[in-house]
């Protein structure tokens, strides 16, 4: 797992923003999106869910590079569907306009599972709680903002190995886990 995760971090690390202009056609493109993007693709992802959509950035990147994959994505923003018009849709997004500590739908096998909601420990340890269990065995878990605050530290350190940290994709840190 190391290596693989490594190479896709350098190859992210070396991106060409012209590259991504098909996914995002504006705006600031870290280089974790593209390290999501490639991931997705190297581990041929079938499903892939997102907590924390925000204006789905990651959302594209993920659907963009599987366009068999399903790929939810959670969030509680109920001005989410107006923000996202604004960029290309994929149509294997299915959007979940709701709470994902209290998911409605069951959704196993996940390949990959993205956590980027809200930085603090008690709602991304409980999100990551009971989204665990959907992940398949070997599937990776990713995590942004590891190194954002305390809690969010905090909510690494409990991480359980094998893990990885890749700071280098993003200024407030990101990290894999592999289950």
């Amino acid at each position: 797992m190391k290596e693989l995760l490594e190479g896709l971090k350098n190859i992210a690390l070396g991106q060409k923003p012209q590259e991504l202009k098909i996914i995002l056609p504006k705006g600031f493109h870290p280089p974790y999106l593209f390290f999501l993007y490639l991931l997705a693709k190297a581990i041929k992802a079938r499903t892939i869910v997102e907590l924390g959509t925000a204006i789905g950035s990651a959302t594209r990147h993920l659907a963009a590079a599987e366009s068999s994959a399903r790929v939810y994505t959670y969030d509680i923003d109920v001005s989410l569907e107006e923000k996202l018009k604004e960029l290309p849709i994929y149509p294997n997004i299915i959007f979940k306009n709701e709470d994902c500590r209290y998911p409605k739908d069951e959704i196993d096998n996940i390949d990959i599972l993205f956590i980027d909601i809200e930085h603090n420990f008690s709602q991304t340890m409980a999100a990551y709680r009971i989204w665990k269990s959907k992940v398949r065995d070997g599937g990776l878990i990713c995590l942004d903002d590891i190194i954002f605050n305390e809690e969010m530290k905090k909510v690494w350190q409990e991480m359980p190995e094998p893990k990885i940290e890749l700071n280098e994709l993003h200024y407030t840190g990101f990290g894999v886990v592999k289950k």
